[in-house]
């Protein structure tokens, strides 16, 4: 009986020994199996630094043993923005659901020998640009349930494809390979001589190789719609091979890219402002921009394309700090972009407005520069004697009180902001009092000109001095002009 107990109590031990996750140079790990010396990645300590160029170790030592990494978990890397590219080793057999989704990535390299199952969504919501397959890959049959393994939020939009660079064989396999993923274009190098395992969505193939790679029975894009771009001394071999033939769209203008470069590589800038970003590279492959962090609904900044080839115009659009990666093949180029919230400035239609008692007028008012959902606005006159206003309907409605100048000043909800200043100078015509314009009228500011009289009453323009100013403006009034 003791020695059973004994027993029981070491294999307890041993089921404790690794009960939490294993950290080995700031990755997580979990044993999947003691007799096969296999792990699993599941995680990342999120107190220590993470390299952004991440190579995922093939093995690890743990207890003096080396265990081979088998998987990747799922949500192992959900959100993490320090993560720029991850290398993925041979010895991955699976990559589980969401194991990378959200995170601030845009460059995937897939090295292996092996199958490898791509679970559904494994890289959603992320930026990935680039995925390259280095060596020879086998793509496992991914369960016939998943449709869409979608490497990214929005497949139907090509700008938001990643690039797929084919580095080695990938030969044909069961199931669905890559059946269902969307890339933007797919660039096979010179050294392929086998892509008879790849089936994926493409609007524009690239291949380098002097001679056809070999071809599945699925093809990769549609026949019909998918541009080929082959070497112009290679064309007449495409041409007459039996499966690259059946592309409608076949073209020998590809060149290889093999620089990459962007005018600007740190810009700082306010929102609302604008400044251009040119690329320069030297071959036909097609080139992409991606923004990182991706937002799925709206995007830090407006990019249109300029007149001059390969510009854009590029647009701050919020207060934000990302990367915008250029991506030609495996080539890739960053702008890092820091766009800052400027002080908001309330704008007012009108700035200097005359009145008389008891007339309203009536300002419109706009906040500037400023990404704040709440533009609300308070208001103040500093001459109640003078002027009063009131917001109305999105408005502002100033009300004549008595003659003077007065000052309304207008600002955000918030208060950290340029205010709009609107100077009021309130007059009354009717100088002699008998609420009436007339000639007796004339005659109160014509004495005051002259020195014969002083009535406040005539400084129409309330600039101190009663002279001609005043009595044209009292005679248009009269006259109706």
């Amino acid at each position: 009986m003791k020695r059973i107990y004994i027993f029981l109590l070491g294999i307890s031990c041993c089921l404790c020994m690794h009960a939490s996750p294993i950290n080995v140079n700031g990755l997580l790990y979990e044993v999947l199996s003691e007799s096969d010396l296999t792990v699993k990645l599941v995680g990342y300590d999120k107190s220590s630094p993470l390299p952004p160029d991440l190579v995922i170790p093939s093995s690890v030592s743990i207890d003096g043993k080396d265990y081979v990494t088998r998987r990747i978990a799922a949500f192992a890397f959900e959100n993490c923005e320090q993560l720029r590219s991850v290398t993925i080793p041979s010895s991955v057999k699976l990559i589980e659901n969401y194991a990378f989704t959200g995170a601030s990535l845009h460059r995937v390299v897939l090295s292996h020998s092996d199958s490898l199952v791509l679970d559904v969504f494994c890289f959603s919501l992320t930026s990935v640009g680039t995925v390259i397959m280095s060596g020879t890959v086998d793509l496992g049959s991914v369960p016939s349930y998943i449709d869409l393994p979608y490497w990214f939020t929005d497949p139907t939009s090509e700008e938001r494809r990643p690039q797929l660079v084919v580095d080695g064989d990938i030969p044909e396999s069961s199931g669905m390979t890559l059946s269902g993923l969307s890339f933007s274009s797919v660039i096979i190098r010179d050294n392929v001589t086998d892509v008879s395992g790849l089936n994926c969505h493409c609007s524009r193939i690239y291949c380098m190789a002097k001679t056809p790679p070999k071809l599945g029975f699925s093809p990769i894009g549609y026949y019909e719609y998918a541009s080929v771009h082959v070497p112009e001394d290679a064309y007449a071999a495409y041409f007459q091979d039996e499966s690259w033939s059946r592309y409608r769209k076949l073209k020998n203008d590809a060149v290889e890219t093999t620089q990459l470069s962007l005018s600007q590589h740190d810009v700082k800038l306010y929102v609302g402002e604008s400044f251009q970003l040119k690329a320069t590279k030297n071959g036909t492959f097609p080139m992409q921009f991606n923004k990182v962090p991706f937002n799925w609904y709206n995007d830090n900044v407006s990019m249109t394309t300029a007149d001059e080839p390969l510009t854009w115009n590029v647009t701050a659009q919020r207060p934000s700090e990302f990367t915008l990666v250029a991506v030609s093949g495996g080539l890739e180029d960053t702008c890092h972009v820091t766009i800052l919230e400027t002080t908001p400035v309330v704008m007012l239609d009108k700035t200097n407005i005359r009145l008389r008692p008891n007339d309203v007028e009536t300002i419109s008012y706009t906040v500037e520069y400023t990404s704040a959902a709440n533009k609300d606005v308070v208001i103040s006159c500093d001459n109640p004697d003078v002027a009063v206003a009131r917001l109305i309907a999105g408005k502002i409605e100033v009300l004549g009180v008595g003659r003077g100048v007065a000052k309304l000043t207008v600002k955000t909800a918030q208060g950290d902001c340029t205010p709009g200043v609107c100077e009021i100078q309130v007059y009354d015509p009717n100088t002699n009092g008998d609420n009436t314009l007339d000639i007796a009228d004339v005659n109160v500011v014509i004495n005051t000109m002259l020195g014969r009289a002083e009535s406040p009453n005539a400084d129409l323009t309330n600039d101190g001095v009663v002279d001609i100013t005043d009595m044209n403006m009292l005679i248009n009034l009269i006259l109706g002009r």
